[in-house]
């Protein structure tokens, strides 16, 4: 499938510039990119998207549209035999055959449970490819349509006075969240001591279970993230694996920090193995250590997998929340190397997926060294400012997410954890500000709209970010 073309992304633009309520944009967007043909299906949005009144309208009609072929098409029954007799008698005993005006084939289909028969006897295939895509594209807005009943039942009318009952995405009431500190846990206070006397046993021997548990997770529980790199196990744990040892290092050190100087919730780091690897003459001739890292699972998955299923109100209160753990997260102070203010969270050389992939950079005295390794070092926006503890990586994969019952019996989202803390680190106050938007093609402009908002408490970091933008568009980080 070719990528969408400007006129294409341009119209999507247009479609979340109106700030419809969840899921209206999601439902819009499903409409242009899962059409057979993008380039007709944004011209049609763009002729009806006038107003916030007509997009209204035609999300409507694409909720009727899907709604007819997925749960409320009714199948006909067959007529009696005496019917068929009388009608017979009335118009004699012949066959109409339909002529079907189309570029293609009709699809064969016998019977109610189509794809459930083999018809191979009456020269028709189990399954019509055309009938699968058909489907896969109709998948995301069926999805979309079966949430509206519960997030904006006012998407299903279809009349003038719509709006009526619609508010605009930023309209729904904000409340305040309450960071808390990580709970008491009577179950982690009883397993302590076996994770104690399980660190005594030769690493040697602990880096070979955790290769076994890992082809074990992956195998009992299913591709977890990237199949191979973590690996969720029995009674709560999870497994990562990483070639980059002091990415490890690094990462077991900040779940400690953060979780002894914030109320963040992060997983604990239980243990961690590694194991030299002689290397590879023509791919890795100085040999690296495979790792393996041990940590207690978080309740939840990952934003990026339920940015669909939550409402805007939600939404907001996942902001807020976001907002109180970073205002935490910045509160640590960096003891660990005074004289080089800027560096990963043991006082030694950052490792950024962002700053050529991981290659070890300092650990420098102050920000304009650190801004020498970057694009437009002399920029004024690449001086000036705090430094603070950074997570490095806050893209919705590294957010995890759970529904919780509110006072009233409500089911509501809240974050419930934050993993992936192998990049951070002590930097400029911007840095996870910009670094959250380092992806920001993969996301909705809801999602990114909200991290904007979240480090808006903090400052305005929007020349920073946009230097940081024309220095990756120019190669910058890879």
């Amino acid at each position: 499938m070719d990528p969408p073309r400007l006129s294409v992304d341009g119209t999507v633009s247009l479609v979340e510039a109106l700030e419809l309520p969840h899921p209206a944009t999601a439902l819009l967007r499903a409409f242009i990119l899962d059409a057979v043909d993008w380039d007709l299906a944004a011209e049609h949005v763009r002729s009806r998207i006038g107003s916030r009144e007509e997009a209204h309208r035609l999300v409507s009609d694409w909720i009727y549209v899907v709604e007819a072929v997925s749960s409320n098409g009714v199948e006909l029954e067959a007529p009696d035999k005496t019917t068929v007799r009388e009608i017979m008698e009335r118009d004699g005993n012949y066959r109409v055959h339909p002529v079907s005006i189309t570029l293609h084939d009709p699809i064969q289909l016998k019977g109610s449970m189509a794809l459930l028969g083999d018809h191979s006897r009456a020269g028709i295939d189990k399954v019509d490819p055309r009938f699968v895509g058909t489907h896969a594209r109709l998948c995301k807005s069926v999805q979309l349509v079966n949430l509206i009943q519960t997030m904006a039942p006012e998407l299903h009318k279809r009349n003038d006075d719509l709006l009526a009952t619609a508010p605009a995405a930023t309209t729904a009431p904000l409340v305040r969240v309450i960071s808390r500190r990580r709970p008491f846990s009577l179950a982690w206070l009883f397993s302590r001591p076996i994770f104690f006397i399980w660190r005594l046993i030769p690493q040697a021997l602990r880096f070979s279970a955790y290769e076994k548990l890992m082809r074990f997770g992956d195998y009992w529980y299913g591709a977890t993230g990237a199949s191979g790199i973590v690996a969720k196990l029995p009674f709560g744990l999870f497994l990562k694996y990483s070639a980059n040892i002091e990415c490890v290092r690094n990462e077991f050190n900040a779940l400690g920090v953060v979780g002894k100087n914030t109320g963040v919730p992060v997983p604990r780091g239980l243990d961690f193995a590694s194991k030299w690897v002689q290397g590879n003459r023509e791919l890795l001739p100085q040999g690296y250590h495979r790792s393996y890292m041990l940590t207690s699972e978080l309740p939840g998955a990952a934003l990026s997998l339920c940015m669909d299923a939550i409402s805007d109100a939600d939404y907001q209160r996942i902001q807020l929340q976001i907002q109180a753990y970073v205002s935490q997260i910045r509160e640590i102070p960096q003891t660990v190397n005074p004289d080089f203010v800027i560096c990963d969270t043991r006082g030694e050389a950052c490792r950024d997926p962002r700053i050529r992939d991981f290659a070890p950079i300092g650990p420098f005295k102050d920000e304009a060294a650190f801004s020498q390794e970057l694009r437009f070092p002399d920029e004024p926006s690449r001086r000036g400012h705090k430094i603070v503890f950074t997570h490095a990586d806050l893209n919705p994969r590294n957010i995890i997410v759970n529904q919780v019952k509110d006072a009233t019996g409500t089911l509501r989202w809240e974050v419930s954890g934050i993993v992936d803390w192998e990049a951070a680190g002590y930097y400029p106050e911007y840095w996870d500000c910009t670094k959250s938007m380092f992806e920001r093609f993969r996301w909705p402009r809801r999602h990114n709209d909200t991290m904007q908002r979240v480090f808006a408490e903090f400052g305005d970091y929007s020349a920073e970010l946009k230097l940081e933008i024309e220095a990756w568009e120019s190669g910058d980080g890879v």
